[in-house]
């Protein structure tokens, strides 16, 4: 949640910015930039679903349960697998991505909801007082993010997002959060 949440943040709210900075020289115009930008918006649920369906499937794995893993992950592959058929001729890449993006959110969703089943609501202990502390962080860090960057040049994005994180691990230092105390102890040891 420490890394997810704030990169969750930023590309959802500078997914334009960065497709400009990243691609819009030579013969990428505008517009492709924005359809780029659209579909990274769109792939933020690949992000999101892989990040918690890895460490889920790593979950069951110490659980010495190979099966449930592979199980979900089939049947989510066959509902994607639906999903691009149908969505992919009227939405085209917005819907390829839209279908992918349903499928790592549907295995990492079903994984969790097992899991819970199996080891009972305490597994999620301190899960949402971190999510709220770092959703809080990364609104804050976006913020500032938008004042720094401010302005039309496509490098902008580069002082922003490094104002933006800093400002990040700053807010979840005054929150006193243990993974921002171990990466101040780490640096300052250098």
């Amino acid at each position: 949640l420490f890394l997810l949440v704030p990169v969750s943040f930023g590309l959802a709210l500078f997914h334009e910015p960065v497709a400009r900075l990243l691609f819009e020289r030579g013969k990428f115009s505008p517009a492709d930039t924005q359809a780029v930008a659209r579909l990274v918006l769109i792939y933020l649920g690949v992000v999101i679903g892989a990040s918690f369906g890895d460490l889920l499937s790593r979950t069951f794995y110490a659980l010495q349960d190979m099966r449930t893993p592979v199980a979900v992950s089939l049947i989510g592959f066959a509902l994607a697998a639906a999903l691009k058929f149908l969505l992919a001729p009227r939405l085209g890449a917005d819907g390829l991505a839209a279908a992918t993006s349903f499928y790592y959110l549907f295995n990492s969703a079903a994984l969790a909801a097992i899991l819970v089943r199996r080891l009972g609501i305490g597994m999620l202990t301190g899960s949402v007082v971190a999510l709220v502390r770092y959703a809080i962080a990364a609104a804050i860090a976006c913020g500032i993010a938008l004042l720094v960057g401010q302005g039309e040049a496509a490098w902008i994005v580069l002082p922003a997002a490094v104002a933006g994180a800093s400002i990040f691990v700053l807010v979840a230092l005054l929150f006193r959060d243990e993974f921002a105390l171990k990466l101040q102890k780490f640096v300052l040891r250098r």
